[in-house]
């Protein structure tokens, strides 16, 4: 989880930053703020998708993996659930 806040952190001082470059350039400010609107909502919605932590327990060996490839973790096709799922829960 650690490293999704500082991804978060990261994402909104960039933005930050990017505005204040755009400064008064009112058409290009106003269509920049909608596009970073969409993107943080987006962002939300992923964060949200992320199971619980019970939830992930609960997942098949199947869905724990693609689980992590949706979250850029590399897991070994091979390893036990739990250790995936120790894995997953290192790196949320």
């Amino acid at each position: 989880m650690n490293t999704l806040v500082t991804i978060i952190v990261l994402v909104t001082l960039g933005v930050a930053g990017w505005l204040i470059y755009l400064g008064t350039k009112s058409k290009e400010f106003k269509d920049t703020v909608e596009d970073i609107k969409e993107e943080i909502e987006d962002i939300e919605e992923f964060i949200e998708s992320i199971p619980t932590p019970s939830e992930i327990k609960k997942l098949t060996k199947a869905k724990l993996l693609e689980l992590a490839g949706e979250l850029g973790i590399d897991v070994d096709k091979k390893a036990k659930k739990a250790d995936i799922v120790e894995e997953i829960e290192k790196n949320r």
